[in-house]
């Protein structure tokens, strides 16, 4: 037994075959196999980001090794198993002479009752927690005793992890001794493994706050990584600088808290490069996220008002930009066509790989896509190495690495644009909600809203209940929608006098929620100014300078009642058709096919029918078709679009799913991040008759000024609602259209 279970996985078939091979000693080897196995199941409990089932996924690149496959769903199975398989092997151990075989066994016991398991049925084994901790301490005095080094360290790591943890009763944690067995570890240098590190920091940073002398020192020690041979691996890195930015926010120290946090979001971003299931994905927005809104709060206290911008964005979007860098893009001319040939079918591989990955039944077939998906993304790196040098690849490298954003490039972009434009990016805190506010030739802007995340979310209920198809009639004309974002409203509106238009970049629970239309004192807010929505401002800009340019003629393609039983969806398509001077599509005659071709070929895509938003299972949102058919958000996040405006008349389809400020999903999202340009879409119930005449003057507006400049949806929007408004429409009727822009679109 002298490796561990978890570090190689042959290790058992190969002892499986040695049992049965020598029969005189099939007694001892297969209770290692029995021990291995049951350890193996219990291993799958214990890391530090969660609970996983199936295997590890060593392929997904360095630092990823502790990142598994899986879900927290068959804890209990996973432990059950393991029970079964530690019995036996420690029947066999603690009944003959093999007591350090027998204290292995011991402390995998101590460790699956202290997970929620039971040893029932299993001699002399712990019953509860207590019984566990003094059987972990019982195999560190054998291991010492029989002076088995690496065991005892693994062993005293195991017991100093139980001890300083949340899970165990606070009558059985004791930092203090938690801290002097890691100590004692360190100081023989015995505390090589980087999850041992991060542990003794957290124990660090509980005693810092009860006021224990030396912690940060020791923590600043820990980080070093001179200190070890090995370089910390991303995730451990992440962890660390993150402990370390709550270490001097204890101080208070904001500068070096908010040097810490940067560089833990840092090794996010790389982890987040390095993924490849949405499971790994999720266990590293997890890991993050705290590091980000910790980062907000030291950049209000250094005053830090353009990080606070671009952390915003990075925050909303890290991980969706990892698709939209794959994206189909034209690459700059100077690139030899060799290289620009072998990249798009590199990129057509790995996005074809992505999206098998989503709908792969079983943890082997994803481990295959994954190993598939890694071998092009190495290869995409070496073309780009390539590319480097070359006259005009900058920005274009910039946008396939996935670099973050600059402060100079939004200052760039804020000052490019013919009339003055504005960013406002919502900002989450602890009990106060910040609005970054970027003009074009100003200097940025803060305010503080004073509402919690709590308060937020509930005020986002209470409206979203209010608002349907039976307020339509019984609202009436002065409604007010959300009257705790009020003064927002009327702060933007006085910030944005002489701007053409504002792009509100969304967090703090605010996605889908129509800030347009919320009271600013004198009107709603899109009276005062064009609003659109980004889902990353990161893909507004980088988007901008390799984005595919249209031609002059319009392709059109226009589709209504696909499900066959909404008339006035079909009258809408027929009179949108004839003002883009297409061919309508209707009924069970539009396939699946036909709408997924339309988004990757058309410019303007505009469908009249149902909306169908799933609020557990987001990416299963889209649009219904006849029969069991549908587009949702899973098909379309994966497909390199081009359309450079989406117009869904339907209900919902607008919404998002989020959770305390993290990554929005949804079909707006998916849309977005898939190339195309801008999207027109509900976020409730929708009328309709009104819907159908709220949508013709859309189109009057959006093709008005054609001739003389690319075409607008947002100021379009703005316009049309204020036609509506002026004639007396209810908000609950126009305020649910809102814009979402990936990027400008160039057609005229």
């Amino acid at each position: 037994m002298d490796q561990d279970p978890w570090e190689e996985g042959e290790i058992a078939l190969q002892l499986y075959l040695l049992a049965l091979s020598q029969s005189q000693r099939v007694g001892s080897h297969l209770a290692v196999l029995q021990y291995r196995v049951g350890a193996c199941f219990l291993r799958r409990m214990t890391t530090d980001t969660g609970s996983f089932e199936y295997v590890d996924v060593r392929s997904e690149g360095e630092g990823m090794s502790s990142i598994g496959m899986g879900s927290g769903l068959v804890k209990h199975q996973n432990l059950s198993l393991a029970g079964r398989y530690l019995a036996p092997a420690w029947e066999y151990f603690s009944s003959g002479d093999y007591s350090v075989e027998a204290a292995q066994v011991q402390v995998a016991l101590a460790e699956l009752i202290l997970q929620g398991g039971s040893a029932e049925g299993v001699w002399v084994a712990p019953c509860n927690e207590g019984e566990a901790i003094q059987a972990l301490r019982t195999a560190c005095d054998v291991f010492l005793k029989e002076m088995q080094v690496e065991k005892l360290a693994k062993a005293r790591c195991i017991l100093a992890g139980w001890l300083a943890s949340e899970q165990l009763p606070e009558r059985l944690r004791d930092y203090g001794e938690a801290q002097a067995i890691l100590e004692a570890q360190w100081q023989e240098g015995l505390l090589t493994a980087w999850e041992d590190r991060v542990l003794y920091a957290r124990v660090l940073l509980e005693l810092q706050r009860r006021f224990f002398d030396g912690a940060l020192e020791r923590m600043k020690a820990l980080v070093a990584e001179n200190e070890s041979s090995t370089p910390a691996p991303d995730l451990a890195r992440l962890q660390l600088h993150s402990i370390l930015g709550d270490a001097y926010q204890l101080v208070p120290d904001d500068k070096k808290s908010l040097h810490h946090y940067l560089l833990c979001i840092e090794a996010d971003k790389h982890l987040v490069n390095a993924s490849v299931s949405p499971e790994s994905r999720n266990m590293v927005t997890a890991e993050s996220q705290r590091a980000y809104v910790m980062a907000f709060r030291a950049c209000i206290g250094q005053g830090e008002i353009k990080k606070m911008l671009l952390l915003a964005d990075r925050f909303v979007s890290r991980d969706r930009i990892e698709d939209a860098r794959f994206l189909r893009r034209p690459a700059p001319e100077g690139i030899p066509l060799s290289l620009r040939n072998r990249e798009d079918e590199e990129l057509q591989k790995l996005r074809a790989g992505l999206s098998a990955m989503i709908g792969a039944d079983n943890s082997f077939e994803r481990l295959n896509h994954s190993f598939a998906i890694q071998q092009c993304r190495r290869t995409l790196e070496a073309l780009w190495q390539d590319m480097e040098g070359i006259d005009g690849t900058e920005d274009y490298l910039r946008y396939r690495r996935g670099n973050p954003l600059e402060w100079e490039e939004v200052q760039r972009w804020l000052d490019s644009s013919a009339t003055p434009v504005a960013v406002a990016a919502i900002v989450p805190n602890h009990r106060e909600v910040f609005i970054v506010l970027c003009v074009s030739g100003r200097q940025p802007a803060c305010m503080a809203l004073e509402l919690s995340m709590q308060n937020l979310h509930e005020a986002v209920e209470r409206w979203r209940n209010s608002v349907g198809p039976d307020a339509f009639e019984s609202v009436p004309t002065p409604a007010r929608f959300l009257p705790e974002l009020e003064g927002l409203a009327k702060w933007l509106a006085g910030e944005t006098k002489s701007v053409s238009r504002l792009y509100v970049l969304p967090a703090a629970g605010l996605h889908g929620v129509p800030l347009h239309a919320v009271d600013s004192g004198d009107g709603p807010l899109v009276a005062h100014v064009a609003v659109a929505y980004l889902p990353s401002l990161w893909l507004l800009i980088r988007s901008e300078g390799c984005a595919q340019r249209q031609t002059e003629n319009l392709s059109a393609f226009v589709a209504g009642n696909l499900t066959e039983d909404l008339p006035a969806a079909a009258e809408e398509a027929i009179l949108v058709a004839q003002k883009l001077a297409a061919q309508p599509r209707l009924g069970r005659s539009v396939k699946k096919e036909d709408v997924l071709t339309a988004l990757q070929e058309c410019n303007v895509v505009h469908i009249a029918g149902h909306g169908r938003f799933n609020g557990i299972a987001a990416m299963t949102s889209g649009i219904p078709l006849h029969g069991e058919a549908a587009v949702t958000a899973s098909e379309v996040q994966f497909l390199s679009l081009s359309a450079s405006l989406v117009v869904l008349s339907a209900c919902d389809l607008g919404r998002v799913r989020t959770s305390s400020g993290a990554n929005a999903i949804g079909f707006p999202i998916a849309c977005m991040f898939s190339g195309v340009g801008s999207a027109l879409l509900a976020q409730w119930e929708v009328e309709d008759a009104f819907t159908s005449r709220f949508m013709q003057s859309f189109y009057v507006h959006l093709l008005a000024n054609r001739k003389v400049s690319r075409i607008d949806p947002v100021a379009a929007l703005q316009s049309t609602m204020l036609e509506f408004i002026s004639a007396g429409e209810p908000p609950v009727a126009w305020a649910p259209f809102a814009i979402h822009v990936g990027s400008i679109s160039e057609l005229r």
